[in-house]
């Protein structure tokens, strides 16, 4: 009787495990479907946002290739008197740069020891001040080539640059 009533509990057993397997391999498939749904929403996003940045990329190449076309008809156009400063300042550049003088000396600081005091002098800031500005009156006159519509104002803004610019001291300090 006991073995029997040990039978009837196994098949019960053995039930309710079949029961329990079939509903956990519903649940893991259930799950399988919805992982497998959120996957391939990602997947569809990712190729969406990969779409979209290849669009932002092409944009701005289409973009930079416009400008790059206008820019340079804008420098084409652009006053000749424009090119002819460029190359006079690079010739005042040389200029300044061969004016740099100095004088070195050497004094007696201490009678006692004999140690001297060496002094130097120079032109160097004011060489220096003008190798600077006519840098960056390279760049302003540049800039003018696209960004100024009027170009027959550029030999008089020019006259007033050169006018402007600062001179080499040659009292050396």
């Amino acid at each position: 009787m006991a073995r029997r009533k040990l039978i009837a509990e196994k098949k019960s057993s053995d039930r309710d495990y079949e029961s329990d397997f079939a509903d956990g391999n519903k649940r893991v498939d259930k799950a399988i479907a919805v992982r497998q749904a959120a996957e391939r929403k990602l997947w569809l996003a990712r190729v969406a946002e990969s779409e979209a940045l290849s669009a932002v990329q092409t944009s701005s190449i289409v973009h930079r290739q416009a400008v790059d076309r206008l820019e340079e008809q804008l420098r084409e156009s652009s006053n000749p008197e424009i090119a002819e400063f460029r190359s006079w300042c690079l010739d005042e550049i040389a200029k300044a740069r061969k004016a740099f003088s100095f004088e070195e000396s050497a004094t007696l600081a201490n009678p006692l020891t004999g140690k001297r005091a060496r002094s130097v002098r120079s032109n160097r800031v004011s060489v220096a001040e003008r190798i600077d500005a006519l840098r960056m009156a390279m760049d302003l006159v540049e800039s003018w080539r696209t960004e100024l519509d009027d170009q027959s104002v550029v030999p008089e803004k020019i006259a007033e640059l050169k006018k402007a610019l600062p001179e080499i001291d040659m009292l050396l300090k």
